[in-house]
């Protein structure tokens, strides 16, 4: 191994070019794979924020529910809770799936179709 008096024999130089190569076309890549690790991994917290808030919103809704039903004494009162309670959960559940969905489309939007330097 030469110290750095000595200079490079031609196998040496190859060498060296190779590598410098090799870690110019890595860094590139390095950074490529930090963007879409680095989007992939917020379009996945986002998916999961959205799931535990709809989770713990209709969780909320249900123990709710239960106290409702509780107090229905006529079997139009639990007519009337019935369709009330699957109207809104009907309606939270389509918000929910749509705030997922424009998670799903920012973390693959515009930006990931023409790639990390596009």
């Amino acid at each position: 191994m030469p110290d750095g008096t000595q200079p490079l024999n031609s196998t040496e130089a190859l060498a060296k070019g190779v590598m410098e190569e090799v870690f110019t076309g890595n860094v590139a890549w390095l950074d490529d794979v930090h963007n879409i690790y680095g989007r992939w991994t917020q379009g996945m917290l986002g998916t999961v924020q959205e799931m535990v808030r709809l989770w713990e919103g209709r969780f909320h809704e249900d123990c709710e529910a239960c106290k409702t039903l509780s107090a229905c004494h006529t079997p139009l009162d639990l007519q009337r809770f019935g369709q009330a309670f699957a109207a809104k959960a009907s309606q939270d559940y389509a918000e929910g799936l749509g705030r997922l969905l424009h998670v799903a489309v920012e973390a693959l939007g515009p930006r990931a179709a023409r790639g990390p330097h596009g």
